[in-house]
């Protein structure tokens, strides 16, 4: 679809709607990709409990999982982010199966809601530590993705730091930051 004249026809059933090109998508998706992994990379000495960065690079065990998840998280950024830049098609070039100009219309409203719950990870990681924080907010992004029941909310908000725990901390022993309160 293209973008109406008039900015009242991007109101839809669900509220406002902003119009979105793949390539901004993919140039946005690739900068938060790099934010996530750059970030995870930087903190890693802390993440695996050791005074240096080329110790934690060199972590055995465990304290591995979090250098391959942000190399691989920057490197999915990367991709994403390269993805986004390639140039417009050669006029007379065979066209992909997706214009790179064609846009799409899509909710403000869910956007909103799940940049408010990663907000609440991230401070929540402080007070109450990250494990809780994933719970809480697991619950209220099945809600911004459109889960309406308040008991499949509390299951996932339930059900997320637990299997988090068992696969992490019991099973692969890769402690997660506490917070202030405990």
């Amino acid at each position: 679809p293209t973008t109406p004249a008039d900015p009242a026809a991007h109101d839809g059933p669900t509220g406002p709607r902003m119009t979105v090109t793949p390539r901004a998508a993919a140039i946005t998706t690739g900068v938060i990709g790099l934010a996530i992994g750059l970030g995870v990379l930087i903190v890693l000495p802390a993440q695996t409990g050791v005074a240096s960065r080329l110790a934690a690079m060199n972590a055995a065990g465990p304290g591995f999982f979090p250098l391959i998840a942000g190399l691989l998280t920057t490197a999915a950024g990367l991709w994403c982010l390269l993805g986004g830049r390639r140039p417009a098609p050669l006029p007379g070039a065979v066209a992909p199966a997706l214009p790179v100009d064609a846009s799409e219309t899509l909710p403000w409203r869910p956007f909103i809601g799940i940049a408010a719950w990663l907000a609440v990870v991230a401070l929540g990681m402080v007070l109450i530590g990250l494990l809780a924080a994933l719970g809480v907010a697991a619950a209220g992004l099945a809600g911004a993705f459109g889960e309406r029941r308040p008991a499949r909310r509390l299951a996932v908000g339930l059900a997320t730091p637990i299997a988090i725990y068992l696969v992490f901390e019991l099973a692969l022993k890769v402690q997660f930051p506490r917070g202030i309160w405990f």
